[in-house]
């Protein structure tokens, strides 16, 4: 019996990544699909200001490595923008919050003035019925 010889098996290798290209995309992504939510803006400016900085860590990986540069461009753009738009979501929260106190403290003012006064009145009606009480009734 003999034995042919064995043929070299071919030794895989991974395709190239951007690590840094990917995980920039995808806070970028995060943060232009969350910056929409009024209540919280943090989770949209922190996820678009780490985007940023690893979209353009990516960026320069991938001049090196010749792959990942449309990914942190993607990361990089929706990074920018999640945080621009969640910046001004986060201003127009606090005008909207800041006109409400205003009118809560105004009418919270107007309603303890009312409140005052009536105490006020109902002391003074109290006042005549216990004058009206004590006052002897005239003979007729």
């Amino acid at each position: 019996m003999t034995t042919t010889p064995q043929q070299p098996q071919p030794q895989w290798t991974p395709p190239p990544s951007n690590g840094m290209a990917v995980a920039g995309m995808i806070l970028g992504i995060i943060s232009a699909a969350t910056c929409w939510i009024w209540c919280a803006p943090w989770i949209a400016i922190s996820c678009g200001i780490v985007g940023i900085i690893l979209s353009v860590v990516g960026m320069k990986a991938a001049k090196i490595k010749a792959v990942g540069h449309g990914q942190a461009v993607t990361g990089l753009v929706c990074g920018i923008a999640g945080t621009a738009i969640s910046f001004i979501v986060l201003v127009c929260v606090a005008m909207f919050l800041s006109a409400a106190v205003t009118i809560v403290d105004k009418g919270g003012k107007a309603f303890i003035k009312d409140i005052e006064r009536a105490a006020k009145q109902a002391e003074e009606a109290q006042k005549r019925i216990q004058k009206s009480q004590t006052q002897p009734e005239s003979p007729e």
